[in-house]
């Protein structure tokens, strides 16, 4: 009988019902409205990225295990989802510079020191992805009031993307991966899975640009609602989850007999 019932109940939900539309499109509350209408457009714009950034934490966690497990085929395939996702955060993100010059600054007293460096997601994704240099985690605890949120801890105390790569790697037998490249280049699944994540660390290093140059475009050299400056973000461009991947590009120079 009760499982009559849940066929029933499944069968009577529609679209509305079944994401949640009541309640999600409650959750737009510009504090500036009617006056300033392009707050709606900055708050649908970063509730969109979090969701997505909700999904990617789950996806870099897939790829993770499918890279843990050695399987290359299905990491890869996870790979390029997650830059697919990277991507579509990406263009959400470049919406804002469509924005009007001086559009921001007339509703950013209502944001008060509300900024997208604080979103714990996004700090998660990168601890996930590889990204745990000590400087970093650092300047995570001092604006947690000296420690990390609960979920960076956990992220931390898990192994990341990068380090499942590079674990599987050595099982594999990989030793130098100049001569790896040389020497599989379109040959082997792990070198698929690589160029996959090189993709991946891309889109990032891309999302990282667009911002810096959005960021730029709407406070000109300001600073952010967090007390942020603009040599934060430069210094961020210099992030990347698998750096060994692309320095073995450079050292494929010295295994070239015309070097």
């Amino acid at each position: 009988m009760s499982e009559a019932r849940g066929s029933a109940a499944t069968r009577e939900i529609d679209y509305q019902g079944y994401l949640l539309l009541d309640r999600l499109l409650e959750l737009q509350a510009p504090r500036s409205w009617p006056e300033h209408p392009d707050e709606m457009h900055f708050i649908i714009t970063h509730q969109a990225i979090e969701l997505w950034f909700r999904l990617m934490v789950r996806t870099v966690r897939q790829a993770r295990d499918e890279v843990a497990a050695a399987e290359w085929v299905a990491a890869t395939a996870t790979a390029r989802r997650l830059t697919r996702y990277t991507g579509v955060v990406l263009a959400q993100t470049s919406t804002l510079a469509e924005m009007p010059p001086g559009a921001f600054h007339k509703f950013r007293q209502f944001l008060g020191t509300a900024s997208g460096l604080q979103s714990s997601q996004f700090r998660e994704l990168e601890i996930l992805s590889g990204h745990r240099d000590e400087s970093y985690l650092d300047a995570l605890r001092r604006a947690g009031g000296g420690r990390l949120e609960g979920r960076h801890t956990k992220a931390l105390a898990e192994p990341s993307l990068a380090a499942a790569l590079q674990q599987g790697a050595a099982d594999a037998g990989v030793r130098d991966w100049a001569r790896f490249y040389a020497e599989e280049a379109g040959r082997s699944p792990l070198y698929t899975l690589c160029e996959a994540l090189v993709d991946y660390d891309e889109a990032w290093f891309r999302w990282r640009c667009e911002h810096r140059i959005l960021v730029e475009r709407m406070l000109g050299g300001g600073t952010g609602t967090a007390g942020t400056r603009p040599s934060y973000l430069e210094k961020s461009l210099q992030i990347r989850f698998f750096p060994w991947l692309w320095q073995a590009r450079g050292a494929l120079a010295l295994l070239s007999p015309d070097a």
